[in-house]
């Protein structure tokens, strides 16, 4: 069943109209990907059958240092979801700093995250390679773009004149402390480097265990490397920045002098980390949880209130007041059964009227101002009885009434 599912994508795709080239590409495409669905996919079967339910899920054993402990614990609870982590102070002033482009902050912040993070955990370092990287494309791409463009109009057509500007002095990348930009530029990609030289040293610490009823092995290259596809997309990371070093090196000798601290040297710098920002989105899309599982083959872990690397752990469900009522129902149980009481409560009022009114009928003392011959409204007490409304409603013309004079009564059946 699981290997039809790619003929199964490919049929859905398909369009009528689709060219021939997309067409091939998308079968193509959908032939490459499905051995690593179909990993995760029988990896899960495997699990639901065959899991050793001994292994605890909460991390055991000392934890690290306290303050290691407290920033590991507000950055990546094991126990809280996404909403309540948005709301920590300490998860949103490192967020926000991780977003500053300037001043090299960007790569301070995650110098700060490496040195906190459990490196002995394959999915922590790759999480941290993830993050890293798509931070980057956040900060040092998209929003270096516009303020970079922001800076040009600024210096050239803020001012309007065809042979006069101010680029030199301030142009994007030309600004006190640049050189500290530059060196953060690299720790950057050192950080990242030496993050994926500890993979195949770490373990996965989440991944559970099966009892041995099934022998489970991979059956794709990505599953059996610790990191998946994401040893590829670093050498076109490593591509990319050689590419913008030689590109600043080239620039740097054409000044006169080689002078590195060239305004011209220094506008190549803002553009090149530009350049390097905008090339890491191949790393967003591998942060989206269905395909970070299955490009990495990792399973998620974070860290519990002692700083110990644990497994996920879905949070409590707040309590709440009971309503007695789902979600599917229109009425609860006593709702029901309150208005089942009223309803043979009316029920039973129902039926003594109409005994009340048979018992008139059948007599012969009775006159003809009795409760069925009396004018609507001149019953007991001036009120209509039930059974004589429930008359009036089935037959709405006047009630008959017997030809005998005062000592007749209303030719009406009792069960009437």
């Amino acid at each position: 069943v699981v290997d039809r599912l790619p003929g199964v994508v490919k049929r859905h795709s398909d369009d009528p109209e689709m060219p021939g080239c997309i067409r091939r590409g998308k079968n193509r495409a959908i032939d490459q990907a499905w051995p690593d669905v179909r990993e995760e996919i029988m990896w899960r079967v495997a699990l639901s059958i065959d899991a050793c339910p001994k292994r605890p899920r909460e991390a055991t054993g000392p934890g690290p240092d306290p303050i290691r402990a407290f920033f590991r614990y507000h950055l990546y609870p094991c126990d809280r979801s996404f909403w309540s982590v948005m709301r920590d102070p300490v998860w949103i002033l490192f967020t926000l700093l991780s977003l500053v482009p300037w001043a090299g902050m960007n790569p301070l912040i995650f110098l700060l995250i490496f040195l906190l993070i459990d490196k002995r955990d394959e999915f922590q370092l790759l999480s941290f390679i993830l993050q890293f990287k798509g931070t980057q494309f956040l900060s040092q791409g998209v929003i270096r773009s516009v303020t970079g463009y922001a800076l040009f109009l600024a210096c050239v057509t803020a001012h309007g004149h065809p042979q006069n500007h101010s680029c030199h002095m301030e142009g994007p990348g030309v600004y006190n402390g640049w050189e500290v930009a530059a060196v953060g530029w690299t720790i950057q990609v050192a950080l990242v480097w030496i993050a994926l030289l500890l993979l195949p040293c770490s373990q996965e610490k989440g991944r559970e265990m099966l009892r041995g009823d099934i022998e489970w092995t991979p059956s794709t290259a990505s599953a059996r490397s610790a990191g998946g596809y994401i040893r590829r997309l670093l050498v076109f990371d490593a591509v990319v920045f050689l590419l913008c070093a030689g590109l600043v090196a080239y620039v740097i000798s054409t000044r006169p002098g080689q002078a590195y601290d060239d305004w011209v040297v220094r506008h190549t710098v803002f553009a090149c980390q530009v350049m390097y920002g905008l090339a890491s989105f191949p790393f967003v899309m591998f942060t989206l949880p269905i395909l970070q599982a299955v490009l990495t083959h990792s399973v998620p872990t974070k860290y519990d209130r002692q700083g110990r690397t644990s497994a996920i752990i879905r949070p409590p469900k707040p309590e709440t007041a009971p309503t007695g009522r789902r979600r599917w129902e229109v009425l609860s149980t006593d709702e029901l059964g309150h208005w089942l009481s009223e309803l043979q409560a009316g029920m039973a009022g129902l039926r003594q009227g109409s005994d009340g009114s048979a018992e008139a009928a059948l007599g012969s003392d009775a006159d003809a101002t009795g409760p069925l011959g009396a004018p609507a409204g001149q019953g007991d007490g001036g009120c209509a009885q039930p059974s004589e409304s429930i008359a009036r409603q089935r037959a709405p013309g006047p009630m008959p009434t017997s030809s005998g004079g005062s000592g007749g009564a209303a030719a009406v059946p009792a069960d009437t």
